[in-house]
């Protein structure tokens, strides 16, 4: 399975995501993972075709990213979370 990087809520992008994913390729719906990468501490909130990703060490900033396959996947993702009021594209 492919993801792609459908919107980053910083300047920055993640490339490589494969991470979020468990030995089948597919996400872990519903459950919350951690990851440090290069030094920063992310959670990943998944249902099972996206994540929100959120720096946890910039929580203050609101600093979000959101992965999956479609738009309609982000939609379901984000729908309830502070994440969804930044427009995805």
């Amino acid at each position: 399975m492919t993801w792609t990087q459908l919107q980053s809520f910083s300047s920055e992008v993640i490339h490589d995501i494969q991470f979020w994913t468990d030995s089948t390729g597919y996400l872990i719906a519903g459950d919350t993972i951690y990851r440090t990468i290069d030094g920063v501490t992310f959670t990943a909130e998944t249902t099972p075709t996206a994540a929100i990703l959120r720096d946890l060490d910039l929580c203050s900033q609101n600093k979000f990213w959101a992965v999956g396959q479609t738009s309609a996947d982000l939609d379901l993702a984000v729908h309830g979370h502070e994440a969804a009021e930044v427009p995805i594209f």
